[in-house]
């Protein structure tokens, strides 16, 4: 499927295979899923690269799609990667109130499909707060 060739590109870190393999599903007529929508947005989180993390989960809100608590980690690492602890809070407060009086207003649906934060949710705010130097951010999580 389009989904597995797209996962071993991000398996390699190859961003522009990634994106070919996308948009050649869109042109064969295959709508992306929300699967479709996660890989690409952890493509990007892998990177470090946010900005594109979060244009891809607006592709995906766009289309319809409800982010799940894997795409909020994806969007938490990616922060993480660049030491901003602030859009790293941000998106683990999204994982666990999916509150609309933040940024979440895009992971607002959370709540409605059930995602709750998880292990890899706290794992990645103690690394995002490690990786500054602050202990005690990474012991409040």
């Amino acid at each position: 499927s389009y989904n597995m060739i797209m996962d071993a590109c991000v398996k390699a870190d190859n961003v522009e295979a990634a994106k070919r393999w996308f948009d050649r599903m869109v042109d064969d007529g295959q709508a992306p899923c929300q699967i479709s929508y996660a890989i690409m947005i952890h493509l990007y989180a892998k990177q470090g690269a946010t900005v594109q993390a979060e244009i891809w989960l607006q592709h995906m809100l766009n289309a319809g799609m409800k982010p799940n608590i894997i795409t909020c980690n994806s969007l938490i690492v990616a922060c993480s990667r660049n030491g901003d602890i602030a859009g790293a809070e941000r998106w683990a407060y999204e994982a666990e109130n999916a509150d609309a009086t933040t940024a979440g207003a895009k992971c607002r649906s959370m709540s409605e499909s059930k995602a709750e934060p998880h292990v890899v949710t706290y794992c990645s705010m103690i690394d995002a707060y490690a990786k500054v130097g602050d202990r005690d951010g990474a012991e409040r999580w």
